[in-house]
């Protein structure tokens, strides 16, 4: 009952509301409550679930929002499959007439970085999701020592506010005990607070 584990549901119920797709409210509340279908029935607490949306492995949270296939030539693969769950609307974002507004401002980035933030226990973040680095669409970038993987510090100011919303959001979460609840909530509890 110690031990922490990454909660891919958390994962792709996350990315399939952000992605658009329908009926996922109640399975959303479960997730960002601390997945009590999961971890509850076994004596765990919501701190059990290690709520990501990406990983070291995979899209980083720039190529998620912006690509819907693996982009892995650089590494050799033949890519034959298109991602199934990416929040993506688009096959390529080098092409700027195409991207729909909301996707060049960043409220899907923004929006998935709230959602993570404000749900209980054990966030899980990657060294550059704050700052929109991306891997042109790499989703296996690990053999890859160049600028495919390498983080770029020189931050545009789209990135700057993404890194600023970010800090805004962990220290809201440090502030307010709810977002890191012991025990997870019970229908009783919620209906005597509304």
């Amino acid at each position: 009952m110690g031990w922490a584990e990454w909660n891919d549901r958390y994962r792709d119920t996350v990315r399939s509301y952000w992605k658009g797709d329908g009926g996922l409210v109640a399975d959303l509340a479960y997730r960002i409550t601390g997945s009590s279908d999961l971890y509850g029935h076994s004596g765990r607490r919501p701190y059990a679930s290690v709520n990501f949306v990406t990983a070291h492995d995979g899209f980083t949270l720039q190529d998620l929002v912006s690509y819907n296939e693996k982009h892995n030539e650089a590494n050799g693969e033949i890519i034959a499959m298109a991602i199934t769950i990416t929040a993506a609307g688009i096959a390529e974002p080098k092409v700027l007439p195409t991207i729909p507004i909301f996707r060049l401002c960043g409220p899907s980035k923004s929006g998935i970085c709230w959602q993570r933030c404000c749900s209980p226990r054990r966030p899980h973040d990657v060294c550059g999701r704050c700052i929109g680095h991306t891997q042109n669409g790499n989703n296996n970038a690990y053999c890859q020592d160049n600028e495919i993987s390498w983080l770029k510090w020189d931050l545009k100011p789209s990135d700057r506010d993404l890194l600023a919303f970010v800090q805004r959001m962990i220290n809201l979460r440090k502030r307010h005990p709810v977002f890191r609840r012991a025990i997870f909530f019970k229908a009783g509890q919620l209906k005597a607070r509304l």
